[in-house]
């Protein structure tokens, strides 16, 4: 999530780390065994902790156990290597501080994966990774494709505005159209078949497609506050009421107010009108449930003022009436409580204010 105006939260839930971008300053907190945190150590932290001194961060995204982050136009990373997951052109020991991608600026949008990333410059794609099956070669094809640990340019159309990484494929939007590109075992990439794709292609014919999420073989997107979704549903997770994949966007449902998406491993979660959805693994609780399969998207409670949501695994991050909130497991301390607790229902969070970080 890019932030949108002065003030708002820019939220993004890693495996076992947070993030949080606000007036321009970037927490962390949760796991750091790899330096993930960016604070210069390998120390875990249980509440938010500011990286840096800069105020002028843009955008942020967690990967499995690696960061990347966007300040004033230019690419950062930092965490794990090994993968080459970091951009930076080898594939090396983790990095506990941020470390700048490259030379150039012009950076928007960037999404971490579990060892790979795509990102928008200048209005163009660019990926990178190590894993041999990376999604986003441009040629050759996925399983057979060369490995690249510096960010590479990915085709040659400009315009994009959007992307989405899953564990095994990308979605992206260039003038309100969707494309998706990677492997297609489960029909994730949308294209009535299961042949994978070595580039991007055009899914459908429409371009009106606003947001987009990628999970594990499975995808949705918004498109005029539509929510469609398509690819693996063995845990309900298309919200379809039903366990059947599909391989075309199909609508889940009548709303056409939803505003905000997320697929974490098999779990949804969504905002239509102010009010917070679930379906799919009931891993965040839901309900107070413990873990069952929920076939369609199920209210979560009576508020009407969540704006947007992030998750990976097995946390969830929240923003409601411009708080932040966070529950789920705390292993690492990943949801930022202080108390180590796991949690089935929302708990603020609270960060640090301007005044204690001069």
């Amino acid at each position: 999530m890019n932030l949108e105006e002065k003030g708002s939260l820019c939220i993004s839930a890693g495996v076992e780390h947070s993030l949080v971008i606000k007036n321009g300053r970037l927490f962390a907190w949760g796991s750091n065994e790899f330096g993930q945190l960016g604070l210069g150590d390998f120390r875990d932290r249980e509440t938010p902790t500011c990286v840096g001194s800069h105020s002028d961060w843009e955008d942020v995204s967690a990967g499995g156990q690696s960061t990347l982050a966007i300040r004033a136009g230019q690419l950062f990373a930092w965490g794990l290597n090994e993968c080459g997951q970091l951009g930076l052109a080898v594939s090396s020991l983790p990095s506990a501080l941020p470390i700048r991608v490259g030379a150039e600026a012009g950076w928007s949008k960037v999404v971490a994966g579990e060892n790979a990333a795509v990102a928008i410059k200048d209005g163009e794609l660019w990926g990178w990774s190590w894993r041999l099956d990376s999604p986003f070669s441009d040629p050759p094809p996925p399983s057979t494709s060369l490995p690249r640990s510096a960010p590479s340019r990915i085709g040659s159309l400009s315009g994009w505005t959007n992307i989405a990484m899953g564990l095994n494929h990308n979605l992206a939007i260039r003038n309100g159209e969707l494309w998706a590109w990677g492997l297609n075992w489960n029909g994730q990439l949308g294209l009535s078949a299961v042949t994978e794709a070595a580039f991007p292609v055009r899914v459908g014919k429409f371009s009106d497609w606003t947001h987009i999420s990628a999970g594990a073989d499975c995808s949705m997107g918004l498109r005029a506050g539509k929510l469609f979704a398509w690819g693996r549903n063995d845990r309900g997770q298309l919200g379809l009421g039903d366990r059947i994949l599909r391989t075309s966007p199909t609508q889940v449902g009548p709303r056409f107010d939803w505003t905000s998406i997320c697929l974490a491993e098999k779990a949804a979660i969504g905002v239509a009108n102010g009010s917070l959805f679930f379906w799919g693994d009931d891993n965040f609780g839901h309900n107070s449930t413990g873990f069952r399969c929920i076939y369609e998207p199920s209210r979560f409670d009576g508020s009407f003022d969540w704006e947007d949501v992030s998750a990976r695994w097995m946390h969830l991050l929240a923003v409601k009436n411009g708080e932040l909130f966070a529950w789920g497991d705390n292993y690492s301390g990943q949801l930022g409580n202080e108390n180590g607790e796991s949690l089935n229902s929302p708990v603020r969070i609270y960060l640090p204010t301007e005044s204690l970080l001069r």
